[in-house]
């Protein structure tokens, strides 16, 4: 279903595949339809070893399995309407200060080799690209 609906990759599918597999393991003793926000929450909290993007990732994954199982009426309801996901910041690059400069001005022109001249183009291309 969702590879063809949604195109995803062999390495998206297994990621899928992985987060249902460990939120059925969690739950084993219960039914999908007996899950309830409280169990949610227990859940979310034994994932606090993951990365941020892993776990939403995972409620993402959960929540739209949840919207199938309403839409095929195994399920009144999706517990996982009500988890929120904080948009996840995407890292900013910093500039470099005056002094990390010029010891990489040093640092370039110190080099003599045919990598010196790559690194020589390089930092022209980073300079000039700020």
């Amino acid at each position: 279903m969702m590879a063809r609906e949604r195109s995803a990759t062999r390495a998206t599918l297994s990621a899928y595949e992985t987060d249902l597999q460990n939120f059925y393991e969690f739950f084993r003793n219960q039914k999908a339809e007996e899950v309830t926000t409280a169990n949610i929450q227990d859940y979310l909290s034994s994932q606090s070893h993951l990365s941020s993007r892993s776990v939403a990732r995972r409620i993402s994954t959960l929540r739209q399995f949840y919207a199938y199982l309403v839409n095929r009426g195994v399920t009144k309801e999706n517990p996982f309407v009500c988890v929120k996901v904080t948009h996840l910041k995407t890292k900013s690059f910093s500039s470099l200060s005056a002094i990390h400069v010029k010891t990489l001005w040093e640092g370039v022109h110190a080099w003599i080799a045919p990598e010196g001249k790559r690194l020589f183009l390089l930092f022209h291309i980073l300079r000039a690209t700020n």
